[in-house]
Formats: structure tokens, sequence, C-alpha cells
């Protein structure tokens, strides 16, 4: 993984904020998506190949999975079912440039690249709200 764009390095990153992961091939596009996250309090990882998500390590969980429209075509569904595979209770969010080139079949909330970082920042609390982690969880 690069961090060397990151505003804040993983290691002052507090153990109780809300983990997201970002995946897209944009460089810009990560760094911008990850600073307007992280100015709302998330604390965001960001990878630029699919093999990456294997290194990250299964805690603290990833709750929102974010995939950029930059993706290769096959890489969003691929990293839907390796996220779910390592963080059963992930929520994904696929942004799009166009909606009729809408990745089909895809499990997951889409947004339109169009929507502003407004939009993200509600979707994304949005998908945190919908399913407590399994240590906040009451039910087994």
């Amino acid at each position: 993984m690069d961090f060397t764009a990151r505003p804040k390095s993983e290691a002052t990153m507090k153990d109780n904020q809300t983990s997201i992961l970002l995946f897209g091939r944009d460089e810009h596009l990560l760094v911008t998506r990850q600073w307007v996250l992280q100015s709302r309090g998330y604390r965001v990882l960001t990878i630029n190949h699919l093999p990456e998500i294997t290194s990250i390590p299964r805690l603290p969980p990833m709750r929102v999975l974010l995939l950029c429209h930059s993706l290769l075509p096959g890489e969003d569904a691929a990293a839907i079912e390796i996220a779910t595979s390592r963080w059963p209770e992930i929520q994904s969010l696929s942004l799009v440039a166009e909606t009729s080139r809408a990745p089909s079949g895809i499990l997951g909330q889409l947004l339109h690249t169009m929507d502003g970082p407004g939009r993200l920042i509600s979707m994304v609390g949005e998908l945190i709200a919908l399913r407590p982690t399994t240590a906040d969880s009451t039910h087994p």
C-alpha cells in the first residue's frame, strides 16, 4: 500500500475510529476522497491494487468498502468478494461516472461521482448505520 500521500498516518489514527477501505486506480481521486472522509473523523485506508486487500489487518474491521469508478472491469466485484470474506459486515458503495454504465450485478449502493462530497459523506454515514459491527452487536 502506498501511504506517501496520506494526510494522516495510520499510526496516528485512533482505534475507535470507523474504518473505511477506499479502492481505486486514480491516486489524485483517492487522496481527495480520503481527505474528505478523514475530515469527518473516519479512518481511511487506500489501495490501488486488488491483492492489497489481503494485507490489511482484520482488526479493526473495515465498515465500508468504497469503490472508485477508476477500477478496471471486474475489480469491483472481486474486491467485494474478498472484503466480505475478511469483514463479513462490511458495506459497499460503488462510485459511478455514468449511471448508464453502472456495474451490473454489484451488491451494495451506487453513488454518482457528480453528487459531490456532501452526498458521499451522507451515504457513508447511512451505510455505517445499517449494521453494527460484531463487537457492538447484541445479537449473536
